[in-house]
């Protein structure tokens, strides 16, 4: 914020009331600058130079200004959102407040931590501080632990479900197969029968045949 209202005030100051001071003096009252500017061709050279340091002003105030609320920006930015790990050491440190030391080992002890650890955290100046790393190191542990049986579940459940797909597939092929055989045998029935139609009724013709003879 003061960047930028530094851009705007002292470039005024430097580059923008000078420039157009003598523009506008030089325009209004041009025969006071004779003591001054010798000729039109020097009074023309001084114009443009107050119309280049106008526009350097106006360069060096932008600049000015775009930095200043860049910086502005970047100073209201919102902060990144904190990581798991983060997360986890913040409620394992809350835990620990406020609870004696004899709860804290009893913790690294039912987390399986080497009596190694527990030994040199008894050691530590910070017991509590030296024990968080521990105590957050076996949590995520468990954690991925518990992510990784989660994952092996997943995929239990879904062979599982394949398996199970598969079974009910051959079901069905074994009942298909089964009413095919029965039509098959149906159809033979039905063709026996047809043929021992056919049998009698040749064997009638021929003994009508017989009696006509």
């Amino acid at each position: 914020m003061h960047r930028a209202q530094g851009a705007t005030g002292n470039c005024a100051i430097a580059f923008f009331l000078p420039a157009l001071f003598y523009l506008g003096w030089a325009e209004r009252f041009p025969r006071s600058l004779g003591p001054f500017v010798k000729g039109q061709s020097e009074a023309g050279w001084l114009r443009q130079c107050a119309k280049f340091i106008f526009l350097l002003g106006l360069f060096n105030s932008g600049s000015g200004i775009w930095g200043g609320t860049s910086i502005l920006l970047a100073g209201h930015a919102p902060p990144p959102p904190p990581t798991p790990h983060e997360l986890l050491t913040a409620s394992i440190r809350e835990e620990l407040e406020g609870k004696p030391l004899s709860v804290v080992i009893e913790r690294l002890e039912a987390e399986g931590v080497s009596h190694a650890a527990v030994a040199a955290v008894l050691d530590a100046r910070n017991k509590k501080a030296a024990a968080l790393p521990l105590l957050v190191s076996t949590a995520e542990q468990r954690a991925e632990a518990a992510a990784e049986a989660e994952a092996a579940q997943e995929v239990a459940d879904a062979a599982h479900a394949a398996a199970e797909a598969e079974a009910e597939r051959l079901v069905e092929a074994e009942r298909k197969a089964a009413r095919l055989k029965e039509e098959a045998k149906a159809a033979e029935r039905t063709a026996a029968a047809a043929e021992e139609k056919l049998y009698v009724s040749a064997q009638t013709r021929a003994v009508y045949a017989a009696q006509d003879c």
